[in-house]
């Protein structure tokens, strides 16, 4: 918890502050107004926000490859907020935080199998291969624009596992295994997909930024 000075506000200001740690929980507002400081009017308002939690995934070489398993549920964290707004005879002149208390969220935690498959000898022996050019994107409007709805060209939620191809080369729909990614099903299409192109849905921006382009096996599996 921080509290930053509180001046010339008085009696007002330990009540509001009270009245707003008691309600950290109710996510609503209130306000009072202090009395005029050198022809500024001065309003204290608290205000509760819900931040969300971010799935995170992590690699884990005890856990079959491309199998992906929930370990820890996310909580929603809280951010709560008492500020003075001074108002002028023009409008409003600043706002100054008075006390801030943040509970973090906790990340809704998933464990993504790496442990490996003997893809020359082992499951995947008589499978077609391909080699392709892999690329990575997330659903949001940073890899997608900002029409991005999250879902694809099939109407499937755009997550980890679902990858855009050419259909001209992988059909829609197809079952894949690829090397250094996972089980995955061809779901998308993109316009800078093309040919031996494959696209990688991973769950963030930064990501899927941090995979970069590689050449992969792709294991054909239906």
């Amino acid at each position: 918890m921080r509290l930053t000075t509180v001046v010339g506000l008085g009696v007002a200001a330990l009540l509001l502050l009270a009245s707003a740690k008691s309600a950290v929980n109710s996510g609503t507002g209130t306000k009072t107004e202090a009395k005029p400081k050198e022809n500024l009017a001065q309003v204290l308002l608290w205000e509760a926000k819900e931040i969300p939690f971010i799935k995170e995934y992590i690699r884990d070489t005890n856990i079959p490859r491309g199998s992906i398993k929930k370990h820890r549920e996310g909580k929603p964290g809280r951010i709560v907020r008492l500020y003075c707004r001074l108002i002028g005879p023009k409008g409003v002149v600043k706002n100054e935080v008075l006390f801030e208390n943040i509970t973090p969220p906790q990340s809704e935690l998933y464990l993504v199998g790496i442990e490996g498959y003997k893809t020359s000898r082992g499951s995947f022996s008589g499978r077609k291969v391909l080699i392709m050019n892999a690329t990575a994107y997330d659903p949001g409007p940073a890899s997608c624009g900002k029409y991005a709805s999250g879902y694809t060209a099939t109407g499937i939620k755009a997550e980890y596992g679902v990858v855009a191809v050419d259909p001209k080369v992988i059909p829609l729909g197809t079952r894949l295994y690829v090397e250094g990614y996972g089980y995955a099903i061809a779901a998308d299409v993109g316009a800078k997909v093309d040919g031996y192109d494959i696209d990688l849905c991973f769950p963030t921006y930064q990501q899927a930024k941090a995979f970069g382009r590689k050449k992969v096996k792709v294991h054909i599996l239906d």
